[in-house]
């Protein structure tokens, strides 16, 4: 269900995550971090401080059909979107 329209590009994604990496399998080794256990099949994961911030990005990409998997990591206390979406910086 939508609630409300939001107009938004990459700039306004990039605005959105503090720390974005390469995602992988070797990743795995850090599993017990995240709430829940994530995919390590992504290529990419953005970190943000807020919950709302994340669910921004996550619809945001939803919007671009693009896949994505929200998670918490304890270690930064911060909220992990995984995607295989590469912004301009990653292309």
């Amino acid at each position: 269900m939508t609630y409300f329209g939001l107009e938004m590009n990459e700039e306004d994604f990039e605005n959105l995550h503090d720390t974005s990496m390469e995602w992988g399998k070797d990743w795995g080794r850090w599993k017990t971090r995240f709430n829940p256990v994530p995919s390590f099949d992504w290529k990419m994961a953005y970190w943000m401080r807020e919950f709302t911030e994340a669910l921004i990005s996550r619809e945001w990409l939803k919007a671009r059909e693009e896949g994505a998997e929200l998670v918490f990591d304890e270690a930064q206390e911060s909220y992990l979107l995984l995607t295989n979406y590469k912004t301009e910086g990653w292309r």
